[in-house]
């Protein structure tokens, strides 16, 4: 790895305005900032800090210090200690400076950490492509490997034998991999947090509770596109059998909702985004009664239910995380993974391997012309590839005309509301963001004052202790 810093931001997207019952103080839409700098010092050791990040706040995915140690030692595992241990020569070789009261270290003692996952997969997703970077600028692309989302569905109530059942389908541990510097990514299987994750049989998840799988398939042109693709990705459906009482949590690491923080590389693209489903009160009984089609994807479901075919009470199909209504025998849930991020020039990828992705049934003709230009011969697509260059270059601006056309919403901070209480939570607790800000821009005034927040000054309720982490030292002047 080259020394020297390497900069990233992560921005996972929390909404939950929609949720029907939520407490008061977490019913709110917002964004998190997770302000990260990987430091390669020129003795070989590896600094991560945090300062800039916004605060923890009301969800169960705040981390501590010890979340954000497992998630830093699952990346060298998986990067740079291929044995599979961190032992002392690795933990003496790195540092993570973890600023008090942000969503990295939440030090009030009643905080929620229960699912520190949702934020530490996107925080790591942007660590690995800082190492992607460093490890470019040596001469070692092979190195490169990038991360993928994780989409999850839980499952609580009473299962096929009548008894209690809480459980999370791990079919997730095979959502498709990123891209690599050098190849496309894997198709289902290597997680970030599990390099040797697996979908499982779908007959033993049947066997686990009380669902029955409609289908398990690929999704075309769902991955991310780049000069190497990420991994393919795919989508489960499941009728609910045998039980009348189930509630499925559907849900995506950093909260996705919309969000896009794990990014391609060099040009490479992110995935397109999830989608979850639940279907209450359906005529899926009369549907197998009539003998007559059900559906197989979370897609065909949802075109059944909108021109009729399949009926419900009520329903949802989107990118928003859900916690269905109780449903019950016939009731439907289902999911389509993210596919992983794509690596380099979309206009780089051989027509070959766009071919094999179009036999294999994981692209369309029209994705592929989309996403490639494809043309349909080596031919044809290097004449359409040469009039998309000519059409970004006439598009094309300079960076210094992009930065003065820009300048004026920066400095008046014409941004949504979301995205400015996110600037101002996080110059609530640092000045790092706020200097670059003002220095990038060269304006005098931050714009960014209100944080959306509402005051919350009751003492913890719990006696939790969670280890203090230093902020970075700063500098003495004299």
């Amino acid at each position: 790895m080259v020394p020297g810093t390497y900069r990233g931001l992560t921005m996972p997207v929390h909404m939950r305005t929609h949720v029907p019952y939520v407490h008061p103080l977490a019913k709110n839409d917002f964004i998190d900032l997770v302000r990260q700098e990987m430091t390669v010092t020129g003795e070989g050791k590896l600094e991560l800090d945090y300062e800039g990040s916004t605060g923890w706040s009301f969800h169960p995915f705040n981390c501590a210090p010890g979340p954000m140690n497992g998630g830093f030692w699952i990346t060298l595992t998986q990067l740079l200690a291929y044995d599979g241990r961190v032992n002392d020569g690795a933990y003496l070789g790195v540092k993570q400076y973890l600023p008090e009261g942000t969503i990295v270290n939440a030090t009030y003692k009643g905080v929620a950490t229960s699912l520190a996952w949702w934020t530490l997969i996107p925080i790591f997703a942007n660590i690995w492509r800082l190492m992607g970077i460093s490890w470019y600028a040596r001469g070692f692309p092979e190195e490169i490997i990038m991360s993928t989302p994780t989409c999850m569905v839980g499952v609580a109530g009473f299962d096929q034998f009548g008894g209690p059942t809480g459980y999370q389908n791990f079919e997730m541990a095979g959502e498709s991999f990123g891209a690599r510097g050098v190849a496309d990514g894997m198709d289902c299987g290597s997680p970030i947090w599990n390099s040797e994750g697996i979908q499982g049989d779908a007959e033993t998840w049947e066997m686990v509770g009380p669902n029955v799988y409609l289908g398990r398939s690929f999704v075309p042109d769902h991955h991310g596109y780049g000069r190497f693709r990420g991994g393919a990705a795919w989508q489960s459906l499941w009728t609910v059998r045998g039980s009348e009482l189930v509630n499925v949590t559907l849900s995506a690491s950093g909260a996705m909702n919309g969000g896009v923080f794990h990014k391609g590389l060099f040009g490479g693209y992110p995935p397109a985004g999830w989608k979850c489903l639940w279907v209450a009160d359906t005529n899926v009984k009369d549907l197998i009664a009539a003998g007559e089609k059900l559906p197989s994807s979370v897609d065909e479901a949802e075109e059944m239910l909108k021109d009729g075919r399949l009926t419900a009470r009520e329903w949802y199909c989107g990118p928003l995380n859900q916690w269905s209504p109780n449903l019950s025998e016939g009731d439907l849930f289902g999911i389509i993974y993210y596919g992983g991020v794509g690596y380099g020039d979309p206009l780089a990828r051989d027509t070959r391997a766009i071919e094999a992705d179009l036999v294999k049934g994981l692209m369309t003709v029209d994705g592929a012309k989309a996403a490639y230009g494809y043309g349909g011969s080596a031919e044809a697509t290097t004449a359409s590839r040469d009039e998309r260059r000519a059409a970004r270059l006439a598009k094309s601006v300079t960076a210094g005309e992009w930065w003065e056309s820009e300048r004026e919403r920066a400095r008046t901070g014409d941004v949504s509301d979301l995205v400015a209480h996110m600037y101002a939570r996080s110059a609530k607790l640092s000045d790092s963001i706020v200097n670059q800000y003002k220095a990038f821009w060269q304006i005098a005034e931050f714009p960014y004052a209100d944080t959306g927040e509402p005051t919350f000054t009751a003492p913890a309720p719990t006696d939790f202790y969670f280890p203090n982490s230093s902020s970075r030292p700063k500098p003495t002047t004299s």
